[in-house]
């Protein structure tokens, strides 16, 4: 099995592709015969890899199949995840036709990822990738949910919520300001010392917020904010929300 993948690293590197690809898929079968599950399924998705970079689709999806099929043998989660979450992504580029199938194995690498530490798992790629199939599928409050729960698992997994306390002084005037209009004035100078700081898509997104929006996936999107603002942006909007603020 060794002497094949090193023949096959030797073709990839002279750009032999078909003699690559052989090579390597007979060292993964022996792999297998050999019960070397583990180092097969790393030449599976080896080959997988290089399939799609040859534009192979369809042997991509079969070379991933069989290093997901290797990886369940060994109970290797993380790689389990990882790879069906790259043959949804291959299927959702390749054949939108198929999008039960993609969300199926995105759902799948979601289950196991969810079982994991966050930093390990980076399940907000997995959420991202679900937001993606269910627009496709026109689900788009799902799409937008989903979307919700991959910024949130960023926030977590940067550990940006400890962060949150520095703002508290901004969030409860943006709050009561929406109560109480006479304190605009306050409000509008702490939003020009932010600008100054480098804070304009804060300084954007309250100002919608003071206007009257309160949806936070819109704001989130058209903005495009950075995960410590919408965090801020998230928790004046939760405020609001449990304070029953009108929208003016």
């Amino acid at each position: 099995a060794i002497a094949w993948y090193q023949l096959g690293t030797v073709y990839e590197k002279a750009n032999q592709w078909q003699g690559a690809a052989q090579a390597y898929q007979k060292s993964a079968q022996l792999e297998e015969q050999q019960g070397h599950l583990t180092e097969a399924a790393k030449t599976w998705d080896h080959l997988a890899n290089l399939s799609q970079q040859f534009g192979q689709a369809q042997n991509a999806e079969t070379y991933y199949r069989k290093a997901i099929e290797m990886g369940k043998a060994v109970q290797d989660w993380p790689n389990v995840s990882k790879h069906s979450k790259t043959l949804a992504k291959l299927i959702l580029q390749n054949q939108p036709q198929r999008l039960p199938e993609a969300r199926q194995l995105a759902e799948q690498a979601l289950s196991l990822e969810q079982t994991m530490v966050p930093e390990q798992a980076k399940i907000w790629e997995t959420y991202t990738l679900l937001a993606n199939i269910a627009n496709q599928q026109n689900a788009l409050l799902e799409a937008q949910n989903y979307r919700r729960l991959a910024q949130e698992a960023q926030i977590k997994a940067q550990g940006l919520e400890n962060k949150l306390p520095r703002h508290q002084q901004f969030i409860e005037a943006v709050v009561q300001t929406t109560q109480k209009p006479q304190l605009r004035k306050q409000l509008d100078a702490m939003l020009r010392q932010r600008e100054e700081k480098g804070w304009h898509k804060l300084v954007t997104a309250t100002r919608r917020i003071l206007q009257g929006e309160r949806n936070w996936e819109m704001l989130s999107q058209s903005e495009n904010l950075d995960l410590e603002v919408a965090l801020i942006v998230q928790n004046i909007l939760q405020q609001l929300q449990s304070n029953d603020v009108s929208i003016t």
